[in-house]
């Protein structure tokens, strides 16, 4: 009697994925990503769309890949979860820097403030312009499916809600990203950590130093249309936030 050979293995899972497949990779992307016990493995943040749906397609038709994924996610199950030790930011952030934009208005810049709790899955910014008297903020509640989008322009004050699914996770991101690579910014050497938003939302590039510390970072909002650089001015970590710095102004009412 003859047994039969998997059709897949790990290493052929990840070169489908796109990923890294060396051992020491494969090994590295698991203790990297840890899945919560309630979480799928098609909607692990982590994924890229058409990674998710790839992984979504063969679970859902049992097909010849669906063995060696149900391995992965066992993996990624047993890895440790995030914890505040594997947080290197902390549960609460603020976040400092000026800021640039590449596209599609190359003229505009400022300096910004981001505040996020992960614990309640609150998320604040807010931008002011250095060429312009103009001033922008964002405030997203993760667990409510909530945003509002305010500005203050020349005078006016403009403000909308918006219902979302959009979540940033950003306290999770140093180590839910993907492995970018090494390089030197402004600041030292650096390594890179690509983290795509769930869902079609924000994707982040973190230039990061030997101890996490961003020194850059990148955005692409708007699916992809708007492009910043933000260079770091100051990261609190674990800070103490104020609530008020996640409530839409009274103008908003």
């Amino acid at each position: 009697m003859t047994l039969e050979q998997p059709v897949h293995d790990m290493r052929g899972l990840f070169e489908q994925l796109g990923l890294p497949d060396d051992p020491e990779s494969v090994e590295e992307f698991i203790r990297a990503h840890p899945l919560a016990p309630d979480q799928p493995i098609d909607e692990a943040p982590f994924w890229r769309p058409a990674q998710a749906e790839f992984l979504r397609e063969e679970l859902r038709k049992d097909a010849d890949w669906a063995e060696v994924i149900d391995e992965l996610n066992a993996l990624l199950h047993k890895a440790s979860p995030v914890t505040d030790r594997t947080r290197p930011w902390g549960n609460a952030i603020h976040i400092r820097y000026h800021w640039h934009e590449t596209a599609p208005a190359p003229h505009n810049c400022g300096t910004g403030d981001i505040y996020y709790d992960a614990e309640s899955g609150r998320y604040a910014l807010y931008n002011t312009f250095a060429n312009a008297k103009r001033r922008l903020g964002y405030i997203l509640d993760e667990r409510t499916g909530t945003s509002h989008v305010f500005e203050w322009r020349d005078g006016r004050f403009h403000c909308s809600r918006h219902p979302t699914e959009r979540k940033v996770l950003l306290a999770d991101q140093p180590v839910r990203g993907e492995s970018a690579g090494h390089g030197v910014v402004p600041g030292g050497e650096v390594r890179f950590v690509d983290f795509h938003e769930p869902g079609d939302h924000d994707r982040w590039l973190w230039c990061l130093d030997r101890n996490d510390q961003p020194l850059r970072f990148f955005t692409w909002t708007h699916h992809g249309q708007i492009q910043v650089i933000h260079d770091l001015i100051e990261l609190e970590r674990d800070a103490s936030l104020d609530d008020a710095l996640f409530e839409p102004p009274p103008e908003c009412e």
